[in-house]
C-alpha cells in the first residue's frame, strides 16, 4: 500500500515563471490492481507519477510505503524504497540501444541479491513472457518501437516489484501493440500494483480497475465503477472482410466482388477493361479510395478482433519479497559490467574518437615536453659548472686596521690564525698555494708539434682523502710522484676546446701520462682515475711541496731507497738533506741556500751531495722521513694565501662566526674563498630566473589546453545522457556511474596518453645518445614520464567525473528530460 499525503510540487519555484503542478494531493493506492491516471496534457499526471515513484522532487508532503516514510525526494530513503519496491516502464523506453535486449533486462536487476545464473534465468523468463526471447541477443537499437517497449516491460517485470509505474507506455505504439502491452500490464496487476499514466480514456476504461482523473494539479474524480464494454482490437487502417455483406458477379472475363456495410447506399459502377488499363467510372458523391494490395487501407479476411470485458489474463509470478529485493549482497552492478560499459564508451559511436584522441595526445605531448623543459632548467648538475672540490676552503690575508705600519710583520698574526684553526678540533688538512698548473704535453702527432693541456680549473686534494674503492681505472699511487685524477675533472678537461682535447678519446687515455711545469723539474705520473664525486687531483705531500709557490722537489729517504735500491744514503737528522745534482743542473755547490726553498721557520742543512742516475726520481732533495711534516708545515707558514681540505666545511664556518678572536679581526683582514658555494649560488640564481619564466609560460599553455579539454568533455555529456538517464532511472547507484566514467578515462589515458608519453621519453633518450643533439636534448627521466602520465590520468579522471557528479545531483526525471530534449 502507498499513502500519499498533501503532496505539493512547483516548477521554477521562487521565480516569476513558477508553475505549481500539484496542489496538496492525497490518495491511497492498494497493494495490487491496475490504476490509471487520466487527464489533459499539463494537468500534472507525469509529475504525480514521478513524485510517487521517487524520480523527481516534491515541495512538501509525505509518501508512506511498506519500506518506510519519505518526506524528501530524491533522498537515500527514497532510493532504498525505489530499489526495494518499484519498477518502471517509460514512454520513451530508456534502453541502452547499443546493448542487447538481455543486457538491458539484466541491468534492471542490479539491486537483487541473486547470482548471475539466477538473473539470467529471470532474463529469459521475462523476455519469454513478452514474446521477445528470440530477440534476446539483438541490439535494442535494431528493434521496432513495440519490441523495445516489450523489452522495457520485461526489464520491469524481471525484478518482480511490488509496484510498476508506467508513464504513457503506449503513447508511441500502434493499436495492436497498445493492446498487447496493456494486456501484459493487466496480467501483472494480479499480483502487483500497476499505476499507468495515459491520455487514452478508452484504454483506461477497458483495462483499469481504478481511474483517477486530474485537472490543474488536483484530483477531480476517483472511480472504480463505470460501464465496461468490449473493445475494438483491430488495426485502424485495416478493413476486415467478415464485417461486410458479400456478393459476387461474373460477366465474361470480368469478376467482381462486392463487400457492403449494413445500410450502405447502392453503388453505380462502370468498369471498362482494356488491354493495358482499367477504367472505373463511379457516379457517387461519397469519398473514393483506391489502393493496391500492399497499400493502405489493407483488406484482411475474417472479422475484426474484439476484446471482451472482463478479459481473463494469465498472471505472472508474485513480486519479490522484501528480503529478496533489498537484503543480502551489496546493491549495485559488478565490476565486470562496469568495465564492459566503459569499454563500449571508448569504442562506441557515441565518442568522437578523433577529437578525443587529438586532445589527449596534444595534452600529453605538451605536458611531457613542458615537464622535460622544467626538469632540464631546474636540474642542477654540478659537473656542468663546478670546478672546485666542495671540501676546499681558500684563505687570503691583508693588513687590518691595527697594522697601519707597513713594516710591522703580519706573520705572527698568520701563525695565530693557523693556531686558531688547529685548535678547532675539526678534521682538515692544509693545501699550499699552487705555483703553476701541471701540464700534459703530447707530441705523438709531429704535424702538430707539442700540444699542451693545463690542469688549471681543478682542485688539489690530499692523497690521504682518496678511498681505494673509488678507483674505476688504473690503481692507487705507489710513489710520491704518482697522482690520481677524478673522472669529473678529467671529463671537464677533455670537454674544453683544443686540438689535443679533440684527439683524446676519454679519461682512460691519460693513464700513464706525465704532468710537468715550466718552473719545476718534478713530474707527476697519472696512475689512476677515480670517481669520488669531486673535481680533484689527489696528490701526496711530496707532490704538494714540489708544486707549491715556495716549496722544493723532495723525496723521503725511505722511499728513495725503496725506489732506487741505493741504501748508501746515510741516516739523516730532521734538519739534514741530501742534494741530487743530476736533477738540479747548474746549482753546483750552492746547497747552502737550500733553506730558501722551504721557508724561514724550518731550515734544512746540506749533509751530502750525490749524483742521481735515476731520472725517474725527479726530486732535488732527499730528506729524513720525520722531516716531511715539519717541512710541509714550514711551507704553509711562509704563505699569505693557502687552502684547507675540510671534512665538515659548515663546522669551520661556525667556528669563524662564533669563536674567531677579536684581536685577529682587527690585525688581519681575512677573506674566505669558497668557490664551490659561490658557483653553486650563482647557478641556482640563474636557474631560478629561467625556471620562473618557463613555469609561467608552461602553466599558461597547459591551463589553456586543459580548459579546452574540459569544455570538450562537457560537450560530450550530451552524448552520454542516455547512459546517465537510464542508470539513474533504474536506481543504479551513483558510484557505479562514476566508476564507468573513471574506467573510461583510464582506458583513454592508456590508449592515447601512454604511447605519447613513452614516445617522448624514447625520443629524448635517443637524442641524448646522438653527439650532435645531446647538448640540446631535454632531461626526461623515467620517473618524470611516470609522473606526467599520472598527472594526465588524474586530470582526465577529474574532467570525466566532475561534470557527471554535478548532473547526478539532479532527480532522475530531470536527467531524463535532458536526454529527451
Amino acid at each position: 500500500m502507498i499513502q500519499i499525503k498533501n503532496l505539493k510540487k512547483t516548477y521554477d519555484k521562487g521565480s516569476r515563471h513558477q508553475n505549481r503542478v500539484l496542489h496538496g494531493l492525497s490518495l491511497t493506492l492498494p497493494d495490487t490492481g491496475f490504476v490509471c491516471i487520466l487527464g489533459a496534457s499539463g494537468c500534472g499526471k507525469t509529475s504525480l507519477l514521478n513524485a510517487i515513484g521517487g524520480l523527481d522532487s516534491f515541495d512538501s508532503g509525505t509518501i508512506v510505503t511498506d519500506s518506510g516514510t519519505v518526506r524528501r525526494s530524491p533522498s537515500r530513503a527514497m532510493e532504498k524504497v525505489r530499489n526495494a519496491d518499484f519498477g518502471y516502464i517509460f514512454q520513451n523506453y530508456y534502453l541502452l540501444s547499443e546493448h542487447s535486449a538481455a543486457y538491458n533486462v539484466y541491468l534492471g536487476m542490479h539491486s537483487l541479491p541473486l547470482s548471475h545464473r539466477q538473473k539470467m534465468q529471470r532474463v529469459k523468463q521475462a523476455l519469454a513472457e513478452v514474446d521477445m526471447l528470440r530477440y534476446r541477443k539483438r541490439p535494442v537499437g535494431e528493434l521496432s518501437g513495440g519490441q523495445q517497449q516489450r523489452v522495457a516491460i520485461a526489464r520491469a517485470i524481471a525484478r518482480r516489484p511490488r509496484v510498476i509505474f508506467a508513464d504513457e507506455p503506449t503513447g508511441n505504439l500502434d493499436q495492436a501493440n497498445t493492446m498487447n502491452i496493456c494486456t501484459i500490464l493487466k496480467g501483472l496487476s494480479q499480483h502487483s500494483l500497476v499505476v499507468m499514466v495515459t491520455h487514452e480514456e478508452n484504454i483506461a476504461r477497458f483495462f483499469a480497475d481504478r481511474i483517477i482523473t486530474l485537472s490543474d494539479g488536483s484530483i477531480v474524480s476517483d472511480s472504480t465503477d463505470w460501464a465496461r464494454s468490449d473493445m475494438d482490437a483491430g488495426a485502424k487502417d485495416t478493413l476486415y472482410a467478415g464485417d461486410y455483406d458479400q456478393s459476387t458477379a461474373t460477366c465474361g472475363q470480368l469478376s467482381l466482388r462486392l463487400l457492403q456495410a449494413e445500410n450502405a447506399a447502392p453503388v453505380d459502377l462502370v468498369v471498362v477493361a482494356e488491354a493495358d488499363r482499367i477504367v472505373i467510372k463511379i457516379n457517387d458523391p461519397r469519398m473514393i479510395l483506391c489502393s493496391e494490395s500492399a497499400a493502405a487501407p489493407y483488406l484482411k479476411e475474417g472479422k475484426r478482433p474484439i476484446l471482451k470485458a472482463p478479459q481473463p489474463i494469465a498472471s505472472t509470478d508474485a513480486p519479490a519479497t522484501e528480503q529478496e529485493a533489498s537484503g543480502g549482497k551489496k546493491r549495485g552492478l559488478p565490476l565486470r559490467m562496469l568495465w564492459r560499459e566503459a569499454r563500449s564508451l571508448v569504442s562506441g559511436r557515441r565518442i568522437r574518437k578523433f577529437g578525443t584522441a587529438t586532445f589527449i595526445i596534444l595534452l600529453s605531448l605538451m605536458l611531457s615536453v613542458s615537464v622535460a623543459d622544467v626538469i632540464t632548467v631546474a636540474h642542477v648538475d654540478p659537473e656542468d659548472f663546478i670546478t672546485t672540490d666542495s671540501h676546499v676552503l681558500g684563505f687570503s690575508f691583508e693588513r687590518g686596521p691595527e697594522l697601519l705600519d707597513k713594516y710591522q710583520s703580519i706573520e705572527p698574526y698568520l701563525q695565530s690564525f693557523r693556531d686558531f684553526l688547529d685548535n678547532t678540533g675539526e678534521d682538515f688538512e692544509y693545501i699550499p698555494t699552487l705555483a703553476e698548473a701541471p701540464t700534459y704535453v703530447d707530441n705523438t702527432v709531429p704535424q702538430f708539434g707539442n700540444l699542451a693541456m693545463s690542469f688549471i680549473e681543478c682542485s688539489r686534494a690530499p692523497l690521504s682523502r682518496l678511498s681505494p674503492d673509488t678507483i674505476i681505472m688504473g690503481c692507487m699511487p705507489e710513489r710520491s710522484d704518482e697522482v690520481v685524477l677524478d673522472r669529473w675533472m678529467a671529463e671537464q678537461l677533455l670537454a674544453g676546446k683544443g686540438v689535443l682535447q679533440n684527439m683524446i678519446p676519454g679519461p682512460e687515455y691519460l693513464l700513464g701520462k706525465t704532468l710537468s711545469t715550466d718552473r719545476k723539474t718534478y713530474t707527476l705520473t697519472i696512475v689512476g682515475i677515480c670517481d669520488s664525486g669531486e673535481p680533484s687531483m689527489y696528490l701526496s705531500k711530496e707532490a704538494m711541496l714540489a708544486f707549491a709557490t715556495c716549496g722544493s722537489e723532495v723525496i723521503t729517504r725511505s722511499e728513495y731507497i725503496r725506489l732506487t735500491g741505493d741504501d748508501t744514503i746515510p741516516e739523516l737528522a730532521p734538519d739534514q738533506c741530501v742534494g741530487l745534482l743530476d736533477n738540479a743542473p747548474g746549482l753546483g755547490g750552492g746547497w747552502i741556500g737550500v733553506s730558501t726553498y722551504v721557508g724561514s721557520k724550518f731550515d734544512l742543512r746540506l749533509a751530502d751531495v750525490r749524483s742521481d742516475t735515476d731520472d725517474s726520481i725527479g726530486a732535488k732533495l732527499i730528506i729524513a722521513d720525520q722531516a716531511l711534516d715539519p717541512l710541509y708545515k714550514s711551507v704553509i707558514e711562509s704563505l699569505n694565501t693557502f687552502s684547507i681540505w675540510c671534512a665538515d666545511k659548515d663546522a669551520i664556518y661556525r667556528h669563524l662566526d662564533t669563536s674567531y678572536p677579536e684581536q685577529l679581526k682587527n690585525a688581519i683582514k681575512l677573506t674566505v674563498n669558497d668557490r664551490y658555494s659561490k658557483d653553486m649560488a650563482e647557478y641556482t640564481e640563474r636557474t631560478a630566473l629561467k625556471l620562473d619564466a618557463r613555469t609561467i609560460v608552461t602553466f599558461t599553455v597547459l591551463i589553456t589546453a586543459a580548459l579546452m579539454l574540459y569544455l570538450m568533455q562537457r560537450s560530450k555529456i550530451r552524448e552520454r545522457m542516455d547512459l546517465i538517464a537510464v542508470y539513474r532511472l533504474l536506481g543504479i547507484p551513483k558510484r557505479n556511474l562514476l566508476t564507468v566514467f573513471a574506467i573510461e578515462s583510464l582506458l583513454l589515458t592508456l590508449k592515447y596518453a601512454l604511447p605519447t608519453v613513452l614516445a617522448v621519453y624514447a625520443a629524448f633518450k635517443a637524442m641524448a645518445h646522438v653527439e650532435m643533439l645531446a647538448q640540446n636534448a631535454l632531461l626526461f627521466p623515467l620517473w618524470a614520464a611516470a609522473l606526467t602520465l599520472a598527472v594526465i590520468a588524474l586530470y582526465r579522471l577529474l574532467v570525466a567525473t566532475l561534470p557527471v557528479l554535478g548532473l547526478l545531483q539532479k532527480p532522475p526525471a530531470r536527467l531524463a528530460a535532458k536526454y529527451d530534449f
